[in-house]
């Protein structure tokens, strides 16, 4: 399947035009990456560098392939959030990760 990039998609790193994070994480969905999976992308990738309200307003295409509802789905975007959140505030020292 080939999908066309929006110039949104693209960013440009050391001279390299490549895909955006967020182009990352809904193409990893899209192709029904496991879902623990996108949430470790996502902890890597850095809260601040994912649009979460793109990535679910990507819910109607998306939540079919993890056969969730789009309730289900939405929280569960919503969960990769608040925890990749909590990862980054912890690699700051700014809270315990006891």
């Amino acid at each position: 399947m080939t999908i066309t990039l929006e110039t949104e998609d693209v960013t440009i790193i050391e001279g390299i035009p490549v895909t955006t994070q967020t182009r990352t994480v809904l193409d990893i969905m899209r192709e029904g990456f496991d879902l623990g999976g996108v949430g470790q992308v996502i902890n890597e990738f850095g809260f601040e560098n994912i649009d979460f309200d793109r990535v679910r307003a990507s819910s109607q295409n998306l939540q079919m392939s993890y056969g969730l509802s789009k309730r289900q789905f939405i929280a569960q975007i919503n969960d990769f959030e608040t925890r990749a959140k909590i990862v980054r505030l912890q690699s700051l020292g700014l809270i315990n990760s006891d």
